[in-house]
């Protein structure tokens, strides 16, 4: 058999000094330019999407990579190759496992599982947890990855079910705990018909979520014959609050006054989100319609762990 050297490196498109996040990100980003449901089945794509995730698999091995950057393809292969005579003894040279390339068409060698690299990397086989941040890349609800020459390389999930979460504003503000009863529809094993369970399921509200965050629950959802139990995705609103309104961290608060107060100043008390009353001095100040008063750190809790503003409104009820 005549070995074909490769460099994992440029067959990735990065630097040999290439950290693990951007080892990935040329990963995903060849692995979609070179997939046969995008490109068609040719030589050439089965080819070259085979060696980016041959090069994928060595080079976000941390063991791999470090026997690969010292003594090339050699330290990947097992003892015959020479590996163990360096003091380093590769994952899988005890089983005859190698990750070299050949030129025989035998193009990985057994135990290596091209689809297997690609589904960890893109999380299509069922992870426990929600996906990782994928650097902006939307890979929900694509199919690239549903055939692979050929072949099914996956079963397929139903359909996410997306459920709206009305939530009041000041528990927003101030973090809760969401108890909710749905029934899910499962598959029977002996009779493969559909039937309702009851489960509750528990949703904690962090302090300082906002309009439009989701909550995703994993196979929580009704299952479908010869498909994957469905996701459930909550997706959370904001309740109207008849005095609070959150704009940005910001947090609006309009307030009627009289016209004395307006023009003579006053001291007024404000309820916050959370229940605490603040002063706000006003007896130096003409309060015109449309003033706004800004309460410095009193607005929507942010991630760093500081809040936003609020913001005090007045409007100004004349005479009739």
């Amino acid at each position: 058999i005549i070995m074909a050297q490769v460099d994992y490196y440029a067959c990735l498109g990065v630097p040999r000094t290439a950290s693990d996040k951007e080892i990935k990100k040329a990963y995903r980003k060849l692995a979609l330019q070179w997939h046969s449901d995008k490109n068609g089945p040719s030589e050439e794509t089965t080819q070259r999407f085979r060696e980016i995730n041959e090069a994928y698999e060595v080079l976000s091995d941390a063991e791999k990579r470090r026997a690969y950057d010292q003594f090339g393809e050699e330290g990947l292969r097992g003892p015959s190759g020479g590996g163990a005579a360096t003091g380093f003894t590769p994952a899988g040279a005890g089983t005859g496992s190698t990750f070299f390339r050949t030129t025989t068409g035998d193009h990985f060698s057994k135990g290596f599982d091209p689809f297997e690299t690609l589904f960890r990397v893109f999380g299509t086989r069922g992870s426990a947890g929600v996906p990782e941040d994928d650097d902006d890349m939307d890979l929900s609800g694509s199919s690239l990855f549903g055939r692979s020459f050929g072949f099914d390389t996956r079963r397929q999930k139903a359909r996410t079910v997306v459920v709206r979460l009305p939530i009041p504003l000041e528990e927003l503000f101030s973090g809760t705990t969401k108890k909710l009863k749905i029934t899910k529809h499962i598959l029977d094993a002996s009779t493969q018909q559909r039937v309702p369970v009851e489960k509750i399921i528990v949703i904690n509200v962090r302090p300082g979520w906002k309009a439009g965050t989701k909550v995703t629950f994993e196979g929580e959802g009704d299952g479908e014959p010869g498909m994957d139990a469905a996701d459930i995705c909550f997706v959370v609103e904001e309740k109207p609050h008849p005095i609070f309104l959150r704009s940005g961290d910001d947090i609006v608060m309009k307030t009627r006054i009289p016209l004395v107060d307006a023009l003579c100043g006053a001291q007024f008390s404000l309820p916050t989100l959370d229940g605490r009353t603040i002063h706000l001095d006003c007896r130096d100040t003409i309060l015109a319609p449309g003033h706004v008063k800004i309460i410095s750190g009193e607005g929507w809790p942010r991630k760093d762990g500081n809040r936003g503003n609020l913001r005090v409104e007045f409007d100004v009820a004349f005479p009739a």
